[in-house]
């Protein structure tokens, strides 16, 4: 799965179309490339290093396991917004997310533990 693909997945489960418009305008228009969607930022070579939709409004939903897909992610900014449940499993879980540096989940309805493989 192209690293679009795993944020457009991340777009629905997370009610991506209730955002403030501002914020959803551009997701999932891949002629413009997911580099350049709100929120997203990546490396010279194209890959999702950081997510940071933190405050965006609207954002709720859950967690999409396909994130633990974004081999390069090194933050996840995802704090003081309305998303619930868990952090998935996926997270960590054989060698996934083996960047990752910086996790915020904060302020959100986010429950449970951190998956133990992600401390490193």
């Amino acid at each position: 799965m192209s690293e679009c693909e795993v944020l457009s997945h991340f777009f629905f489960a997370a009610a991506g179309m209730q955002w403030d418009r501002t914020d959803a305008a551009n997701w999932l228009n891949l002629e413009i490339g997911c580099c350049t969607w709100e929120g997203i930022s990546c490396d010279r070579h194209g890959f999702v290093e950081k997510i940071e939709l933190s405050r965006t409004a609207g954002l709720a939903g859950h967690i999409s396991p396909h994130l633990a897909q974004l081999s390069h992610l090194k933050e996840l900014r995802l704090h003081r917004s309305d998303l619930s449940g868990t952090i998935p499993t996926a997270f960590g879980a054989d060698g996934t997310l083996p960047k990752l540096e910086e996790l915020k989940l904060g302020r959100s309805q986010i429950s449970g533990t951190i998956p133990p493989a992600l401390y490193r």
